[in-house]
C-alpha cells in the first residue's frame, strides 16, 4: 500500500501487488487477508488499475 504526497496535500492510498510495475515512492506491505479487508470496508482506499490486487484477494471492485 502506500500514500502518494503531493503539494496539495496526500493523495487517496493505492494497494498494489508486491511486483507491480506502478508502484512509486514509499511502500508498505500489508498481508493478503488486510488488503482485501481494507479495499472492501474503506471507498478512500483504491486497487492500482494496472496489476489489480482485487483480483489476486478474491475481490472485483472495479
Amino acid at each position: 500500500m502506500r500514500q502518494k504526497c503531493t503539494p496539495t496535500g496526500p493523495e487517496p492510498a493505492m494497494i498494489h501487488l508486491t511486483d507491480g510495475m506502478m508502484i512509486s515512492g514509499t511502500s508498505h506491505r500489508i498481508r493478503a487477508a488486510e488488503a482485501q479487508a481494507t479495499l472492501a470496508a474503506d471507498p478512500n482506499i483504491a486497487a492500482c488499475d494496472f496489476c489489480r490486487p482485487d483480483t489476486e484477494v478474491g475481490l472485483d471492485v472495479a
